[in-house]
């Protein structure tokens, strides 16, 4: 097996990106772990993928996980324009073509504050606001201090008084 699977790699031109972690976990006595997983990607992929292997699940196999960072670059694709039809004929579809739709107004009013919102409580909201900001960016990079929870309690607690 292992002589067709190195056939299979050099004719395809494939990679196997393996940290050779066991996926296979021996459930009877005498039998050995094993690599039971492979994942196989095209050269040009090999420098932006990443294999893991997840914790125990209660199962004899492991779960594995591939990650592939697809960058942050988009592809621009054409803007699509909706199809012009043709106005300038003197039938009936032409004519019901070239009068021109009215506008859609929106009569409903935007949201009214209430009575008791003034200048401070506009301040604090925005001042919990940066503080949750801050929180939440602290937590996604890991350096979440104990100096911007207590901030934030403070925040949440001078709002709710």
């Amino acid at each position: 097996q292992e002589e067709e699977f190195e056939l299979a790699l050099e004719t395809t031109e494939l990679l196997c990106i393996n940290t050779s972690g066991v996926t296979r976990i021996a459930s009877r006595p005498g039998d050995d772990d094993s690599v039971f997983d492979l994942t196989l990607v095209s050269p040009q992929l090999t420098a932006v993928c990443r294999w893991g292997i997840l914790g125990y699940h209660g199962s004899d196999h492991r779960p594995c996980i591939i990650l592939v960072n697809k960058g942050r670059s988009k592809q621009h694709r054409p803007v699509t324009h909706s199809f012009q039809y043709d106005t300038t004929g003197q039938d009936v579809i032409s004519r019901i073509r070239c009068v021109k739709r009215g506008k859609h107004t929106n009569s409903s009013k935007r949201w009214e504050q209430p009575p008791w919102w003034d200048d401070e409580v506009e301040k604090a909201w925005i001042d919990k606001r940066c503080a949750v900001r801050r929180w939440q960016t602290a937590r996604k990079n890991g350096t979440t201090h104990p100096a911007d929870i207590l901030q934030l309690k403070l925040a949440v607690e001078t709002r709710n008084e």
